[in-house]
């Protein structure tokens, strides 16, 4: 079970830290990192079970990046920037500290549901959504850029990670 989190273009060392923490370990990134939630603020107030809030966990995508690529040219939104991601075994990381979550849409709109960390789980929220797939084509019809993972399942990890040995992969 590989999990996969995209290469900050202005990465400082080796560990992956959530955003809270790295608040005050790396505050100018923390300051660079925390402008993608402009806007989104309430998204920061996110409840996860078990594990803080949004901020406190490391947001990692159960998604081979070239399915989410793929994706998104097959939805006609803009998807020829450039990419490198870190390839991580989930079994390295602790999955006590790990939940999986997904996104449902019904009448009252969008909501996110959590599961915990088990292979079976991984196995059925590795591919692109619906609903990713939805927010692409939209996208793409008003001319706008996708938010890359929007609606999308993630494996949400508390504590930091260690990148130096990890796979990069383009």
């Amino acid at each position: 079970m590989h999990l996969y989190h995209f290469v900050p273009d202005n990465m400082q060392g080796t560990i992956l830290y959530p955003l809270n923490e790295m608040r005050a370990v790396l505050p100018g990134l923390y300051a660079h990192q925390a402008k993608k939630y402009e806007g989104r603020e309430e998204v920061q107030a996110t409840v996860i079970p078990g594990l803080g809030t949004w901020g406190d966990v490391i947001h990692l995508s159960p998604i081979h990046p070239k399915k989410v690529i793929a994706a998104m040219q097959a939805c006609g939104a803009p998807a020829d920037f450039g990419w490198r991601a870190f390839q991580i075994d989930a079994s390295t990381l602790d999955q006590s500290n790990m939940v999986l979550m997904a996104t449902l849409k019904n009448k009252a709109g969008y909501h996110k549901y959590f599961l915990p960390f088990t292979e079976e789980n991984y196995r059925q929220n590795c591919d692109v959504s619906e609903i990713t797939k939805q927010h692409y084509r939209e996208a793409a019809a008003n001319g706008e850029q996708p938010l890359t993972y929007a609606g999308a399942p993630h494996a949400l990890y508390k504590g930091s990670i260690d990148t130096k040995d990890l796979l990069i992969i383009s």
